[in-house]
């Protein structure tokens, strides 16, 4: 690693600086930007882009995460984004970006997590690749190098060396701009038309704390130059706790672009059982190894296998994002297989957002994905040759209006496909988004055959998206002689109705609909695997679904997001019901059954422990009783962590009280129909728990959501609130998932 900066010293003499002052270092700097004493400094910015910014002599410059200084291109020469050396001296005291240039950029995560962001170029194409560096503690001054030159990163913080390596390709920038102080933010993407705050969302995170200096050499610093910007003797090669999972990340990404399938997965499995160790990590559920998990992007039975796609990320969950990719043999134990697709061309640049697969008419496998371009927010199509692994080939298809989420299917000799036309709340009257239905010949040539269906906005709305009438990933699919129209609204929702490709309308029987899940506000989903596990060997759909707001940590690196239990999806009595698959069964062993008993105050004493923090559980009554019953789950040791799992046999309802993170109070969530039979039949409540994960089912209606506690342990007791109750049946399962 060394050989590369010996190099640089022996052809770049000038980086051997005599002095090793700071004021000494940085008086040799090709730009300089120092932000104390500014009556004497000169004010080496060209814009200061919003407001919150003050500047003490001392301190520097404070930022309150409101504004950034924009630095023009040419105060830095010509070798910018090609090699170098940048440093910084900086005190955060909240996650945010630092800094941002068209080849380098670094930011804090919300875990503390020091992430750079290079762009890079290789054989395959150009994208920008995140790379942990390590955690920074915040309220703290930190002195912060970052040394570049082709294929090489170094990576210095308060004189210990966090990363020293060689990157899969060469740093290149992919867009010319300015260079950013206090602010992480990409270059014009293409989503003008978002609301502003969407936007910076979305591509933007600013600074908040103080920046005394950012410097810049055109030419690489020696150990003695960068101690001295540091203030220590030396610079030490030091590992935090952290570091070993640091490292396996960004071997991941190096693996994945290499396509080491069996590297991959090794990485992937040790990272996994790494993160196990916190009770909060679901087992039996799908999460990424670390850092987050979102929708799923693309679910197929292929090959004898499942495969699932989705997003990941650190700094901006949603720019720049690649498509990772997950395959199973069960849909309960899952492995990491290479990123199958990169934001590598011009097509997607900004990133990948949500795809579906189609793998019909015996041709190569097909990626319909909504694609982030240079150029525009619009459909691509991309093709794989070695069995879902990777794609390429990509093609632009669908670019007459910004594409946003949907799927492809075929009907005769015709393709179809669903896209959303997002409005953001500009529409004058109370329709929402846009349901389009586009058809093609040829899976190239993509027309549009006009709005399908429009949602609603929200009589009563809770949040911005609920007003604007929001929707996404749009699914349609046959049961019988009826469709059924699925949009990602808030909460998700579906409806009932028939369909009209020729007049490209969809008619609801019912113009409310009903929800997706009772508890999820944010449940995306993807109801497209099919395989023959069915009866008698038949067809059997899966749909799968995000629960995002469960999250945790292990040595203070941070996951997010899982994947619920997958649900075979069904249609009855003009509604769709979703009962976890069977496969789950296997995983079960019994820990008690109890028979034949009537639930009253002293059943209601007695708790059970569960075993690690999973279990399957099912309590089955007579039909015709009336009253409230159901159990307490506490997950910590506050007084809001218990959480009432109950059924109301008068009401007809059963759902979730308390005891669970919810962020969003949509009046809608809670509370579920239970459709209970009316000729006596019993009835069953089916919970999982799995970690903070729980999931309440009832007659095929589902209430997803996360415990709020730690989880170290997870109790449940029996309660009766208006009986009291008869049971036939109370039966509880350890789930013992393997590594």
């Amino acid at each position: 690693m060394r050989a590369w900066l010996i190099f640089w010293l022996v052809c770049c003499p000038a980086c051997v600086l005599a002095g090793n002052t700071t004021a000494d270092i940085l008086a040799g700097a090709t730009y300089r930007c120092v932000l104390t004493h500014l009556h004497t400094e000169e004010r080496a910015w060209d814009r200061l882009v919003g407001n919150g910014i003050s500047f003490d002599d001392h301190e520097g410059a404070s930022f309150t995460g409101q504004g950034y200084l924009e630095v023009a291109h040419r105060r830095f020469g010509s070798r910018l984004p090609v090699a170098g050396t940048i440093a910084l001296e900086v005190k955060p005291t909240q996650a945010g970006g630092i800094f941002w240039t068209p080849s380098l950029s670094m930011a804090i995560t919300d875990d503390r997590t020091l992430v750079v962001m290079v762009s890079t170029v290789d054989e395959k194409g150009s994208l920008f690749r995140e790379i942990p560096v390590g955690k920074l503690a915040l309220g703290q001054w930190h002195q912060l190098v970052i040394n570049y030159a082709d294929r090489q990163l170094e990576v210095v913080v308060d004189g210990a060396r966090l990363l020293a390596k060689q990157l899969h390709g060469s740093i290149h920038p992919q867009a010319p701009g300015a260079v950013l102080i206090g602010a992480w933010k990409a270059t014009d993407p293409p989503v003008g038309n978002f609301p502003k705050g969407v936007q910076d969302f979305l591509f933007e995170r600013r600074f908040t704390g103080h920046i005394r200096y950012m410097a810049y050499w055109d030419y690489l610093l020696d150990d003695q130059a960068v101690a001295g910007l540091c203030h220590t003797r030396g610079i030490k090669d030091v590992q935090d706790p952290a570091s070993v999972m640091y490292e396996q990340y960004d071997a991941f990404f190096d693996q994945s672009r290499a396509g080491d399938v069996e590297g991959v997965r090794a990485i992937g499995k040790a990272m996994r059982h790494y993160m196990a160790r916190d009770p909060r990590r679901p087992s039996f559920h799908l999460t990424a190894p670390m850092d987050a998990i979102l929708d799923p992007a693309g679910a197929v039975y292929h090959g004898g296998k499942y495969h699932l796609f989705s997003y990941r990320n650190m700094i901006s969950l949603l720019a720049y994002t690649p498509l990772a990719h997950y395959v199973s043999d069960d849909l309960l134990h899952w492995e990491d297989y290479p990123i199958a697709l990169w934001p590598d061309s011009p097509l997607d640049t900004y990133g990948i957002w949500l795809g579906n697969l189609w793998l019909e008419d015996h041709r190569q496998p097909k990626m319909f994905y909504t694609a982030l371009g240079q150029s525009g927010k619009y459909g691509v199509m991309a093709e794989s040759d070695d069995g879902l692994t990777s794609f390429g080939n990509k093609r632009l298809v669908m670019d007459d209006m910004e594409h946003h989420d949907g799927h492809v299917w075929k009907d005769g000799d015709r393709y179809y496909a669903l896209t959303t036309r997002q409005h953001w709340g500009r529409s004058a009257d109370s329709l929402g988004d846009d349901i389009v239905l586009l058809m093609s010949k040829d899976l190239m040539q993509w027309e549009t055959r006009g709005t399908l269906f429009s949602a609603h906005k929200h009589r009563n709305p809770k949040d911005n998206q609920q007003q604007w009438g929001f929707a996404e990933y749009p699914y349609l699919l046959p049961f019988g002689d009826k469709y059924v129209l699925m949009l990602g609204t808030r909460p998700a929702r579906y409806w009932v109705g028939e369909f009209d490709k020729d007049s490209a309308a969809f008619i609801p029987d019912d113009p409310e609909g009903m929800l997706l899940d009772y508890l999820n506000p944010f449940h995306c989903f993807n109801p497209l695997m099919v395989d023959s596990c069915g009866p008698q060997g038949g067809e059997r759909r899966i749909i799968h679904a995000l629960q995002l707001y469960a999250s945790g940590e292990v040595d203070g690196i941070r996951w997010s997001g899982t994947h619920v239990t997958p649900r075979v999806l069904e249609f009855t009595e003009r509604r769709l019901t979703q009962t976890p698959i069977p496969e789950l069964e296997k995983l079960r062993k019994l820990h008690s059954k109890t028979v034949n008993f009537q639930l009253d105050s002293a059943v209601q004493q007695k708790f059970v422990t569960l075993k690690d923090g999973r279990a399957d559980i099912l309590i089955e009554v007579p039909g015709g009783q009336r009253g409230i019953f159901g159990f307490y789950v506490t997950s910590g040791t506050r007084p809001g962590d218990t959480a009432s799992v109950f059924l109301n046999l008068t009401s007809n309802r059963f759902g979730v009280k308390g005891g669970i993170k919810m962020p969003i109070d949509y009046p809608e969530l809670g509370s579920a129909p239970a459709f209970l039979p009316q000729d006596g039949r019993s009835v069953s409540m089916r919970v999982l728990i799995d970690g903070s994960l729980i999931e309440v089912f009832v007659n095929g209606q589902s209430c997803t959501g996360v415990l709020s506690g730690d989880c170290r342990a997870i109790t449940f007791r029996p309660f009766c609130e208006v009986g009291p109750i008869n049971v036939d049946s109370l039966t509880i399962w350890n789930i013992q998932p393997e590594m």
